[in-house]
């Protein structure tokens, strides 16, 4: 049940990402961003899938206290809506994607402006309705919640267009212009990013190094080490692209590389949603992670206390990183397949990982 509802949340995010994206580039003149083509039917199944995908931390919530309590279905489905913040959550999300859809389905916003920017209100309105509900937002409410959707909501307003400009991209004219504007909006969403992750964290993971002994805290750490090849690719695109514009460089092949270090951080971010944050009341409750148990080669406790220290072997290791972040870069400079930069990509984060793995 646990693993069905991580896929639901990864594709939450997938949709949540395109409907952003289209009506964020919408919004936008046209000479200001190169042309791209989401048709309608698209944004339309997107947003019912997402409303049926916001079903899943309810149905979890409801199964699990079927089984738990033992009383009718209805009475627990009844009980979770009235009276649970998933289902406050899930009422208001179902609320707006409903106007969504509307909203898309009697108005052309793929030529309207303004209709661009309604839809991307009430896109941003689904995401903090649905932040009423997350981890952060149980452990300490308002800030939890405020921290988590405005997390959420620039996650996707910086990848969205990325994912689109990706996939769903006409022609690269206008590529300048473009990164005129969101370049610096790119870096000013990745700091707001960072400062509301810092915030969640001190919610939901208060001690950062020790948790690394849970599946919890080793799907956080290597979520964070796929932000290493994510910001490199993001100063490709930003940056380097436009030295080979006037070369007939194809940008879109970067950005769709880009795009797979995003969709492989909605996936371990999936993955997170459904497992217990790691708090002091916990760890000696959860079972330590079968990754961190093969790498380490001290003596296991469940409250032991981590204590990184560099060493030779981390050294190497973080250097190595290092090498292949320079190697990123300059494979892109060369013109090389963009498979090859894409492997480097994961090699940073592999030597990185096992970098902080070796200094344990």
């Amino acid at each position: 049940m646990m693993n069905a509802i991580s896929i639901t949340e990864g594709l939450l995010y997938v949709c949540f990402a395109i409907l952003i994206g289209s009506f964020l580039l919408y919004s936008v003149p046209s000479h200001l961003r190169p042309a791209i083509y989401v048709p309608k039917k698209v944004l339309l199944i997107v947003t019912v899938l997402a409303g049926l995908l916001s079903f899943g931390p309810f149905v979890n919530v409801v199964v699990w206290l079927n089984q738990d309590m033992r009383i009718g279905l209805w009475e627990t489905v009844y009980s979770v809506l009235s009276s649970f913040e998933v289902g406050t959550s899930l009422s208001l999300t179902l609320l707006f994607i409903v106007l969504l859809y509307l909203l898309v389905l009697l108005n052309d916003v793929t030529r309207q402006q303004f209709f661009a920017r309604m839809a991307l209100f009430f896109s941003i309105l689904i995401i903090f309705a649905g932040g009423w509900a997350s981890h952060a937002a149980s452990l300490s409410q308002f800030p939890g919640f405020l921290s988590d959707s405005v997390h959420f909501f620039f996650v996707a307003l910086w990848a969205g267009p990325i994912l689109i400009l990706g996939w769903f991209r006409n022609n690269h004219e206008n590529w300048k212009p473009f990164l005129k504007w969101f370049t610096p909006f790119s870096i000013g969403s990745l700091s707001l990013i960072t400062a509301s992750g810092l915030v969640m964290m001190k919610f939901i993971v208060p001690d950062y190094t020790n948790s690394w002994v849970l599946t919890y805290g080793q799907a956080l750490l290597i979520k964070h080490l796929l932000l290493v090849p994510l910001v490199v690719f993001a100063f490709i695109n930003g940056f380097l692209i436009k030295r080979h514009l006037s070369q007939g460089t194809n940008p879109g092949k970067w950005l769709k590389a880009e795009s797979i270090f995003i969709l492989a951080i909605f996936t371990v971010t999936a993955f997170l949603s459904q497992r217990t944050p790691p708090h002091s009341f916990t760890r000696g409750l959860t079972e330590p992670s079968p990754l961190f148990l093969s790498l380490y080669s001290g003596a296991f406790s469940p409250d032991i206390t981590i204590h990184p220290a560099l060493n030779s072997l981390s050294y190497t290791l973080f250097a190595l990183s290092v090498v292949f972040i320079g190697l990123t870069i300059f494979s892109s400079m060369k013109k090389t397949p963009v498979i090859i930069s894409i492997l480097f990509g994961f090699i940073v984060v592999l030597t990185g990982y096992l970098g902080i793995m070796a200094s344990i």
